[in-house]
């Protein structure tokens, strides 16, 4: 599940203006300039990202709770799943930006494939249809999404913790570690939706 939020993560940001900075920044690092070695370094890189930070807190939690009691492991193993509704929402709010912005696309698109074709070739469009919704009504539904995505872990992790037989305050230290790790996958998802397109994906 963590892997896949990276995956995420990786998809979103290739198609923002900070994917090129971070490319050269990469570049200049590692010596090479091959795209497919770049993408493969980011890739691996922002995949770990999520995994890492995410044992780190149940580490941490660990020995909130006392690590004679608890594995760091199996915390990762009993959480990690509560983020696959926020993963969605990230990728659900990123796509939707193109549907909206780009979906009228599809119209001259259909109608010159028809042309190419030998249909409708007497047919005219305007070939630049403007987008359904302006950037920032796109934002707020953007924030929506991602907000039910949080609300929906919140509500995975209240189901799973009613199933624990553990001391309530063992239950509120878990509530507020995995809290912790859903409010930085919100707060990054917001900043990467809220940066600019690339110009390679804007048509």
């Amino acid at each position: 599940v963590l892997f896949l939020l990276g995956v995420v993560i990786v998809e979103t940001l290739s198609m923002t203006s900070s994917w090129k900075p971070l490319e050269n920044n990469l570049s200049a690092l590692i010596g090479m300039n091959s795209p497919a070695v770049l993408y493969t370094f980011i890739l691996i890189l922002f995949v770990l990202l999520p995994v890492g930070v995410f044992y780190l807190i149940c580490y941490l939690l660990k020995l909130w709770l006392g690590k004679e009691k608890y594995q760091t492991k199996s915390l990762v193993t009993e959480f990690a799943f509560l983020f696959i509704p926020l993963g969605i929402a990230l990728h659900l709010a990123h796509n939707i930006q193109h549907l909206l912005l780009e979906g009228p696309i599809a119209v001259p698109a259909t109608i010159r494939f028809l042309q190419n074709i030998g249909i409708g070739t007497s047919l005219s469009i305007n070939w630049n249809p403007p987008p359904l919704m302006g950037l920032e009504p796109i934002f707020f539904i953007q924030m929506s999404i991602i907000v039910t995505g949080f609300g929906f872990t919140m509500f995975v992790l209240y189901r799973l913790l009613r199933r624990f037989h553990r001391p309530l305050n063992h239950v509120y230290k878990m509530t507020l570690a995995m809290s912790f790790y859903a409010l930085v996958v919100v707060l990054s998802s917001i900043y990467m939706l809220g940066l600019p397109m690339s110009g390679r994906h804007v048509h």
